[in-house]
Parts: structure tokens; C-alpha cells; sequence
């Protein structure tokens, strides 16, 4: 897989955690056209947000609250619906690398970002949402058991 590819593929995996920020926001009619985000043939599909049941003008409403909504420090939002990627929007945002603060940063499909303690944050709900749907039958399921192609990989402890 292309470097860019794995970039937009983490920013896009991380990035639901913006958008349940944003769900606690009231949104406001966009004005602007909500089009399909633009397919960089990096294996995700797109579409406009209405193919797959979405209000488009309430979806793309997000991008103007979060450029109003400084405090938020929003780095990019982007939803999927159905395995399709409906919605992709990148912001200018404060940041830092290991630490030390390096300013603000344009962020993009393609840029590198750091997103540190937010993958436990993420893979928690997925862990969850899995246990509810009776995929995994408790958090003390062992994770090899999950992934019985790497098995190999277990050592004795």
C-alpha cells in the first residue's frame, strides 16, 4: 500500500472521534452542494451522502461549525455509512509531535498525523459495539482467538 494511501486510511479511521464531537453540536442547513468526497484510488468507496441515506445539507454543515468552532481544534471529520465514505473534510489545527507543540497545521488526506491515545479510544468503542452485536462474547476474550490467521504469532505467556 502507498505511504499516501496508509496516511488517508489512518486519518480517515481516526477521524469518526471529530464527528462524535460534532453530533453533540446542534448543525445548520448548509448552503453549499454536498458532492461525494474525491476517490484518490485508495480502495475506499465514495458517494454523496444522500446514496446512502444521509441528509447532505445537515452532513456538510459540520465543516462550517467546526472553521466557527476554534476551540474544538478539529484536524478533520469524515464519515462512512454502509462502507462508504460520504464525507471528508480536513481542517488548519493546532498541534504536536511527542509532546512539544509545533503550531498550526494544514492538514490533508495526505498529510502524516499524530494520533497517539485516540486508537484506544476508538478501538474501545469498536470492542464495545462488537460485544453488543454478540460478535465477541466479553472484553476477556483472548485477542488471538479473534484472529485465528496469526496464531503463530502468540507466545507462551
Amino acid at each position: 500500500m502507498h505511504p499516501a494511501e496508509v496516511i488517508r486510511t489512518v486519518m480517515r479511521s481516526f477521524a469518526c472521534a471529530a464527528v462524535m464531537c460534532a453530533a453533540l453540536w446542534p448543525l445548520q442547513t448548509a448552503a453549499q452542494s454536498c458532492a461525494a468526497p474525491p476517490d484518490l484510488g485508495d480502495g475506499w468507496k465514495v458517494a454523496a451522502p444522500q446514496t446512502q441515506g444521509l441528509d447532505a445539507a445537515q452532513l456538510c454543515a459540520i465543516g462550517p461549525r467546526f472553521d466557527a468552532w476554534a476551540q474544538a481544534n478539529a484536524h478533520a471529520v469524515l464519515v462512512v455509512r454502509n462502507g462508504v465514505l460520504v464525507y471528508e473534510r480536513y481542517f488548519t489545527g493546532e498541534d504536536e509531535k511527542f509532546g512539544e507543540r509545533i503550531g498550526a497545521v494544514a492538514y490533508d488526506a495526505g498529510k502524516l498525523h499524530d494520533v497517539r491515545s485516540v486508537t484506544k479510544s476508538i478501538v474501545s468503542v469498536g470492542i464495545g459495539i462488537a460485544i453488543a452485536r454478540g460478535l465477541i462474547a466479553s472484553v476477556n476474550v483472548p485477542v488471538f482467538s479473534l484472529f485465528p490467521e496469526y496464531a503463530d504469532l502468540r507466545t507462551p505467556e
